[in-house]
């Protein structure tokens, strides 16, 4: 077979990285005749990460780090018996699994926010959720007290056993925050006081679950 002789650049791709890494001018035929073995000859089966470049340079070993929306995660592993450690803040104070917190007083008329965070660095995360227990005490139109109570878990509880299957990628911490206002749950009433609290629920990706200790709360008028 006749080559013909003509000048052309020949982008050298790394096959292993997806790139181009260099681009060299093919201008005879002894020259193609020199380059095509030579690219025959490179060894496919090299890692991720090295880069051979062209002929008489050094390999290069690139840095591989994971894509940014997976930094702060881990491999499940196939198992992990270390359970996840939980917070609870609310009001400025916060509690985790060993170590509570005072009691905070609230305004009555203003909504709370409570946030849960749960981390486990060794085995990842499968759920955080914030639980809220209150008592309402309502005054109807006539005068008359009652308690309310009032139970919110968000997000709600499932059936189904949280668990993630080994092998996958999951976040190491997770965060859920949870607003509530009491001042509108007295229906056909007024809300004069109330008083509760709050802890956190967490569960990591093999299925073992750790609870806060509890914040409680009250309303100040």
């Amino acid at each position: 077979m006749t080559l013909v002789c003509c000048w052309s650049s020949v982008p050298v791709a790394n096959a292993w990285a997806g790139t181009v890494t260099q681009t060299t001018a093919v201008s005879t035929t002894s020259d193609l005749h020199g380059f095509l073995p030579w690219l025959a000859r490179q060894d496919r089966s090299e890692p991720a990460g090295v880069d051979r470049g062209f002929p008489r340079h050094r390999a290069v070993r690139v840095p591989v780090q994971p894509p940014p929306q997976e930094r702060g995660s881990i491999v499940v592993p196939e198992t992990d018996p270390t359970p996840p450690r939980p917070v609870v803040r609310l009001a400025g104070v916060r509690a985790t699994l060993d170590r509570g917190a005072p009691r905070v007083l609230v305004p009555r008329d203003d909504p709370i926010s409570v946030t849960v965070i749960g981390r486990d660095r060794d085995g990842g995360m499968g759920r955080a959720r914030v639980s809220i227990r209150a008592r309402l005490t309502c005054r109807s139109t006539g005068g008359n007290l009652a308690t309310r109570p009032l139970v919110r878990y968000v997000p709600p509880p499932q059936v189904v056993r949280i668990r993630i299957a080994p092998g996958t990628r999951t976040r190491t911490e997770l965060r859920q925050t949870a607003t509530e206002r009491f001042d509108t749950k007295c229906i056909g009433g007024t809300l004069e006081r109330f008083s509760g609290e709050a802890w956190a629920d967490t569960t990591n990706a093999s299925g073992l679950d750790a609870t806060s200790k509890h914040i409680h709360f009250a309303s100040r008028r």
